[in-house]
C-alpha cells in the first residue's frame, strides 16, 4: 500500500454485495491469534536444472498443531464504528489458504466485511484467541524474506498499470494471463475455463448484462 500514490482510490467489493472505497492511508493491519482446525503442510518446490534434471530444493512449513499462532490481515476503510454490525470496514486476508481456507465465495483470498470475516469465514478454518490488535504500520521482515515481498509488489504494480491502460487480459479468478474468453453476461470480465466456474459465485454478485 505504501507504494501507491496517496491520491489512489482503493475499491473493495465483497461476495455479499458490500462495497467500500478508501485511500491507501485508510489501510491498517490487524493481528489476532488462531489455532487452525487442521494441521497444514505447505511445500515450496524449486527446480534446480543447473544441478541436473531431477534436482530440486524443497522446503516444508507446518502450522496448526498445539499452540495458537499470530494471524495478520488488512483492514480497509476509515470507518471507526465500534459496533461490528455498523462498521463498514472490510477484512482482506491474503493468507487464508495457509490454513486450508477460502473466501466466502471460494475466492483464493478472503475479502469480507469485518463482521462476516470473524463470524462466518475464519471460524470455518480456525479458532480465534484473544483480542484484536491494530497497527498503522507493521514490522519489516528480514531482508531475504522482504525481497520476495518486493518482487510481489512490483508484479502487482505492473498488473495495475496494464489494467489502467486497458490491457487487462487476465483471468479474474486465478490471474492467468492471455485469457480471451469473457463472461457471456457482462461481456467484460475475462475468465479461463476453470476460473469461470470457480469464480462465478463471486462474479455473479456484481455482474450486470452488457448495455444495462
Amino acid at each position: 500500500m505504501t507504494s501507491l500514490p496517496h491520491t489512489a482510490c482503493l475499491r473493495a467489493r465483497t461476495a455479499s454485495g458490500h462495497e467500500i472505497a478508501c485511500s491507501p492511508s485508510d489501510v491498517m493491519a490487524i493481528e489476532t491469534r488462531v489455532l487452525p482446525h487442521q494441521a497444514c503442510c505447505m511445500v515450496v518446490y524449486e527446480p534446480l536444472p543447473d544441478l541436473g534434471p531431477t534436482k530440486s530444493n524443497m522446503a516444508r512449513y507446518f502450522s496448526g498443531f498445539m499452540q495458537p499462532m499470530p494471524w495478520i490481515y488488512l483492514s480497509l476503510d476509515q470507518n471507526q464504528a465500534t459496533d461490528p454490525e455498523r462498521s463498514t470496514r472490510v477484512a482482506f486476508d491474503l493468507a487464508v489458504q495457509q490454513i486450508g481456507g477460502r473466501g466466502g465465495a471460494h475466492e483464493l483470498f478472503a475479502l469480507e466485511r469485518i463482521i462476516d470475516y470473524h463470524e462466518r469465514v475464519l471460524p470455518r478454518y480456525a479458532q480465534e484467541y484473544g483480542e484484536l490488535i491494530l497497527f498503522q504500520t507493521v514490522m519489516l521482515s528480514p531482508p531475504d524474506i522482504r525481497k520476495q515481498g518486493d518482487d510481489l509488489v512490483r508484479t502487482v504494480l505492473e498488473r495495475l498499470k496494464t489494467i489502467a491502460s486497458g490491457d487487462d487480459n487476465f483471468c479474474r479468478h486465478c490471474g492467468k494471463d492471455g485469457v480471451e474468453t469473457r463472461c457471456s453476461t457482462c461481456k467484460k470480465a475475462r475468465f479461463c475455463q476453470e476460473g469461470h466456474v470457480m469464480g462465478w459465485k463471486y462474479h455473479k454478485v456484481w455482474c450486470k448484462p452488457a448495455g444495462a
